[in-house]
């Protein structure tokens, strides 16, 4: 991984553990949360697209290919409704919900990837996601 790889994933992962806390600090319910994080996150990810001129350098995906993310699409706002839920709650700690909620990712992510992609996880990575079930059990005690 090169450095802007790195970077670049260092600023995803701030902006993602960010969002939820920000949210939850402006007070606003779950619902709201969701519905106006949701419109913020298409309007950043419009511009982003139209500024690096992404869009006008690529030609459109194939019916099947856009069916297929209107499915991953519809899968994203059911987790988005479920997560905006939960990270808006006073009673449940943002920082821990988050935490296992990423560690889950961590472990069902190559689950998906092997199941639909073909990509079979190692010993090592299989050893891994072991630790990360193990880090999930040590949060909610």
């Amino acid at each position: 991984m090169n450095f802007q790889s790195l970077f670049a994933a260092v600023l995803i992962a701030f902006c993602f553990a960010g969002w939820p806390v920000v949210s939850k600090y402006s007070g606003a319910p779950g619902v709201w949360v969701g519905v106006i994080v949701t419109i913020g996150g298409a309007l950043a990810t419009l511009t982003f697209s139209f500024l690096s001129k992404q869009m006008s350098v690529l030609q459109l995906p194939s019916i099947k290919a856009i069916v297929i993310l209107v499915i991953a699409g519809a899968l994203n706002g059911t987790a988005f409704y479920f997560y905006s839920l939960k990270v808006a709650d006073p009673k449940i700690s943002t920082a821990v919900f988050i935490t296992i909620v990423a560690i889950l990712m961590t472990v069902i992510a190559p689950l998906l990837d092997w199941a639909l992609n073909g990509v079979v996880p190692n010993l090592q990575k299989t050893f891994g996601y072991a630790f990360a079930a193990l880090a999930i059990y040590l949060l909610i005690k």
